[in-house]
């Protein structure tokens, strides 16, 4: 199984992030001169990494995918032309993340547990806390945004009722 997401930016150029059929993390981007590719992470470490795409501050991409045999979420950001690794330690055997970067360069993190799994609780990682915590115990396919104001937005659905729920973080906390 091979994963694969997409982003358009303000200038209507698509972001792809990828798993190769040469089983790295690529990243592909539409440029008026034709596509632009580059391999984020080529250690051959994954069974399905699930591969995704977020904008973080100033329009710079966000990729992240699961890094196996560990299971750890792993995230990188292009700086300067450059891919970062932003972290990678801890978040263990989750799916369905998302992550967006604020202006002053945090990096905000969400997911939710497998659906396969028993319970279904939405985790939260604070960039200034050493442990996670959980937001909500019923979550599917969480998604984080960005306003123009720095301001971390949260949207996500129950998954017992599929009911959409809304989220906003103010002042360290999530107000659901």
């Amino acid at each position: 199984k091979r994963g694969l997401d997409l982003m358009v930016d303000k200038n209507n150029f698509a972001h792809i992030v990828y798993h190769s059929s040469e089983d790295s993390i690529e990243y592909a981007q539409e440029t008026a001169a034709g596509w632009l590719y580059e391999t984020i992470d080529s250690s051959q470490q994954y069974d399905d990494p699930e591969p995704q795409i977020a904008w973080g501050s100033g329009g710079s991409p966000i990729i992240s995918y699961e890094n196996n045999p560990t299971g750890e979420d792993t995230y990188y950001k292009k700086t300067n032309g450059k891919w970062q690794r932003l972290m990678g330690a801890g978040e263990r055997y989750f799916a369905n993340r998302d992550a967006v970067v604020t202006s002053d360069g945090v990096l905000q993190t969400v997911s939710s547990r497998d659906p396969n799994a028993l319970t279904h609780p939405l985790w939260y990682w604070p960039p200034d806390a050493v442990s996670n915590y959980i937001i909500d115990s019923d979550s599917a396919r969480p998604q984080l945004f960005l306003d123009n104001m720095n301001r971390v937005h949260l949207v996500y659905l129950s998954q017992q009722t599929g009911a959409l729920r809304y989220g906003l973080l103010s002042d360290k906390a999530w107000k659901i």
